[in-house]
């Protein structure tokens, strides 16, 4: 028996994860026995003893030993095996000098950014390295209004249950991890986006992360994101060109396009994110979606997932070598699933830990309604 890799298990409703089992966890406090019956304030222990706490359990204890209320204690030089930490973290004017009676009210609204709803703190870090942040459920205007097929008319569209999108574009470092091979062209860079991959391709990318062990164990299941999720996650609560508003020039703060690439992709993350987190939402590499390319509907639609037939692909985004407008959070391209476009085209996996993607539709009109149908 051995410790495991953080952060494999789902976490608790809060975003915490391992909070039972793995290693046991020191805490600042000195042992003694609670005070029954009375309201403590703010509790830090007493101000000496001979031991101190430390919680959870680990991965050599029995359940019984691994709940939220189990305590164990020891000897602060006692380094047995099995037992780590976690931090805390004070803000400036918030540690240990600051009364209790003089903190600031928690945040009332944490759900909503301008009654928009917003991702929590479910944040994955899978076998790969790859960073997913959960989406969270809920109705957004797709399109922009125009009428073309490229950027179509806007219309509601609704998204019912949450879902994981990556952080990061997928880069040549994950991509050869899962595949076994090197990435397409030259660049061996690995924090670059890989680029230049077909849709096939990258669907056989989802496949093999699925089917890893460690991914499997948890029931992670990989996929490219529909075209109507990718939206959703760019836009960020957003009615604007871009998630950061309508004025192109902001662009370069953002991504990478034709005014500041230098003629190449960029390595991931190196712009400012969207207000849920996701970078390169614009530019860098165009990203692959799951769905058929055909012109978009003008009426409601819930989990749209594209036509059942067709020779496109969508891909969104936009790139390192397109103008401001292709880089748009409504701008649509299509391109066949077999063919690639050389240092162009990448992706980001979306992941389902519940209800598959195809099977949303079959929800039930209860569900609906919480979100507002």
């Amino acid at each position: 028996a051995t410790p495991q890799p953080v952060g494999l298990l789902r976490p608790n409703p809060w975003g915490f994860y391992d909070m039972h089992g793995n290693v046991g966890e020191w805490c600042q406090d000195w042992f003694a026995p609670y005070d029954a019956g009375n309201a403590a304030q703010d509790p830090r222990g007493p101000k000496n003893g001979h031991r101190r706490i430390w919680r959870g359990g680990t991965y050599l204890s029995p359940p019984t030993d691994c709940t939220a209320s189990r305590r164990g204690r020891l000897e602060p030089t006692d380094a047995r095996t099995g037992l780590g930490i976690r931090l805390a973290l004070d803000l400036p004017g918030r540690g240990d000098a600051l009364k209790p009676a003089d903190r600031e009210p928690a945040e009332t609204n944490a759900a909503e950014i301008d009654g928009m709803p917003r991702p929590g703190v479910v944040v994955i870090h899978n076998a790969m390295g790859m960073e997913l942040r959960q989406v969270p459920a809920g109705g957004f205007e797709m399109g922009d209004g125009n009428g073309t097929k490229r950027n179509p008319d806007s219309h509601p569209v609704i998204i019912t249950a949450p879902f994981f999108l990556g952080v990061y574009e997928v880069t040549i470092e994950q991509w050869e991890r899962v595949m076994e091979a090197s990435g397409p062209g030259k660049d061996r860079m690995p924090d670059l986006p890989v680029a230049g991959v077909t849709w096939n391709e990258a669907t056989d990318f989802c496949k093999k992360l699925s089917e890893h062990p460690l991914e499997k164990a948890v029931g992670r299941r990989y996929r490219l994101p529909t075209e109507a999720e990718w939206e959703y996650a760019c836009r960020a609560g957003t009615v604007t060109r871009f998630c950061f508003g309508n004025d192109p020039r902001i662009l370069q703060d953002h991504g990478w396009c034709h005014l500041n690439a230098q003629g190449n992709r960029r390595p991931i993350g190196y712009k400012k994110p969207n207000i849920w987190g996701f970078y390169d939402m614009h530019g860098n590499v165009s990203e692959w979606c799951r769905d058929i390319w055909a012109e978009l509907p003008r009426t409601k639609r819930t989990d749209p997932q594209g036509p059942p037939t067709g020779p496109l692909r969508v891909y969104r985004g936009g790139s390192w070598a397109d103008e401001e407008s292709h880089c748009e959070s409504t701008h649509r391209e299509g391109g066949r699933p077999n063919v690639s476009l050389d240092g162009i085209l990448g992706f980001r996996v979306a992941m389902d830990l519940g209800t598959p993607v195809r099977s949303r539709e079959k929800r039930t009109k209860n569900v609906l309604s919480e979100v507002g149908n």
